[in-house]
């Protein structure tokens, strides 16, 4: 049985997010991010929790 921590994908594996200009090489923008204090800009490595926790 996998531990809850590796069930749990990261951004950098999800196809919402998108490249805009202005972000930095490993930042991409997501608008299930929008309302928190990132702004919608996430990086590969932030865990998927807020989707999940959204039903995403």
């Amino acid at each position: 049985m996998k531990a809850f921590g590796t069930m749990i994908s990261h951004c950098g594996n999800c196809s919402r997010k998108t490249k805009k200009e202005g972000l930095a090489k490993d930042e991409y923008y997501c608008d299930v991010f929008i309302d928190t204090p990132m702004k919608g800009v996430v990086s590969s490595d932030i865990a998927e929790t807020l989707c999940v926790k959204h039903g995403l």
